[in-house]
């Protein structure tokens, strides 16, 4: 409700941060926005039309394939991608590597 409700992912940040404001379960919003901060969230799912997807600043896709391919074509073949099933259930922890940094 919070991300279809803003008209951008820094409003939901905007609401999220004013004095005051609290809603059940608003880290999940809080979450979105701060990966979409840093890369494109594509969602393949049964159960929401594709607007609704789009509405919440998120790229809908055909299938997890489509949506690996697209993102090799835009960002590269070497590009770094990860596929989340059940995602509102998983806690990502980036490691740098010895060869990145």
């Amino acid at each position: 409700k919070l991300i279809l409700e803003a008209e951008s992912p820094d409003g939901v940040m905007q609401t999220l941060t004013t004095p005051g404001f609290f809603e059940i379960d608003q880290w999940g919003a809080e979450s979105i926005v701060k990966v979409l901060r840093k890369a494109e969230i594509m969602v393949y799912s049964e159960g929401l039309p594709p607007e609704t997807i789009r509405q919440c600043f998120l790229t809908p896709i055909e299938s997890v394939e489509s949506g690996i391919e697209s993102a090799l074509r835009k960002h590269g073949a070497d590009a770094t991608i990860a596929v989340i099933p059940k995602g509102p259930y998983v806690v990502g922890n980036i490691q740098e590597s010895a060869d990145h940094g």
